[in-house]
């Protein structure tokens, strides 16, 4: 992925997108947590 960023343009610059990118960031932390992790196993209720 190329690492150098271009600033956003006016209309989507602010703290949404701030938000969104943090958002985004998190989401993939948590997936790599989980596929360090390994396979969870079944809850009780699944059959």
């Amino acid at each position: 992925m190329n690492e150098t960023m271009t600033p956003p343009p006016e209309w989507c610059a602010g703290t949404d997108l701030d938000n969104f990118v943090l958002l985004l960031n998190g989401l993939k932390q948590s997936l790599d947590q989980d596929l360090r992790d390994g396979p969870r196993p079944a809850a009780a209720g699944d059959r």
